[in-house]
């Protein structure tokens, strides 16, 4: 495998990655910044994905719970109905709070430095 039963160093195998980035002109581009404007726009299509699978789980999870509610109470559709109705509720609130940013921070408060409501006198902001 090696010569001489010598294992290559981390900075042996980092400057041989950089030598073969720079012969197929990786770096290049990178320097130049022409992968930078692709950043925002996947940033932008993965957050859309995001929020419509979390319409679509929220919607697939009152449903199911329906369902599974209606077979075993043998009740015909009316859980399902009143789940879909809960399930998509429950979708459109999460998207909601997806699109204002107020899922990252605890609480669904917005973070630090954030723009958001600006009532001083709540005792739990900051």
């Amino acid at each position: 495998m090696t010569e001489g039963g010598k294992k290559p160093s981390l900075d042996e195998l980092d400057a041989k990655i950089r030598a073969a980035k720079d012969h197929a002109g990786l770096s290049q581009r990178q320097k130049l910044g022409k992968d930078r404007g692709n950043g925002d726009q996947a940033r932008g299509l993965s957050f859309a994905i995001r929020l419509g699978t979390e319409l679509v789980a929220a919607l697939m999870i009152g449903v199911g719970i329906g369902y599974f509610l209606d077979r075993w109470l043998e009740t015909g559709p009316w859980f399902m109905i009143a789940f879909f109705f809960l399930g998509a509720a429950s979708g459109i609130m999460n998207v909601y709070r997806a699109a204002l940013g107020y899922d990252s921070a605890v609480g669904y408060h917005p973070a630090d430095g954030e723009e958001g409501d600006k009532d001083e006198s709540d005792p739990n902001r900051r």
